[in-house]
């Protein structure tokens, strides 16, 4: 899960330095096609702002009772190990119980950071 994230981070990073600042004076002195132009989904009708909101939610609300089930069955696992005296098996559940709670509070925070993606644009 780590080497995911560092990953992520190293593209994320890519991409925000590819662009120079030199580049970045030249997108800036041009003028933008979208101007006044706004992402809005009422073009399709109420009807459909309503079921994409509703399906959204519904997959958010599915991967939180996923993780959280795994997020209980790792805690089981690496405490029965614990109990049982496996030194190898403690450290691949302890492992899984880290990764398993990092991916509750992504989730979590899903929120928060579509949020100020949203904003930055």
């Amino acid at each position: 899960m780590a080497r995911i994230v560092f990953i992520a981070v190293l593209a994320v990073l890519a991409v925000l330095g590819s662009v120079a600042i030199s580049d970045a004076a030249v997108i800036a002195g041009g003028q933008n096609p979208f101007d006044q132009v706004v992402p809005d989904f009422q073009v399709f009708g109420a009807a459909f702002n309503d079921a994409w909101k509703k399906a959204l939610a519904g997959v958010w609300g599915l991967g939180f009772v996923w993780l959280g089930f795994s997020a209980i069955r790792a805690t089981l696992e690496f405490v029965r190990a614990r109990k049982g005296g496996y030194g190898a098996q403690v450290a691949e559940n302890k492992e899984e119980l880290i990764n398993a709670l990092i991916a509750v509070g992504v989730m979590s925070a899903l929120g928060v950071i579509f949020g100020g993606i949203v904003a930055m644009f």
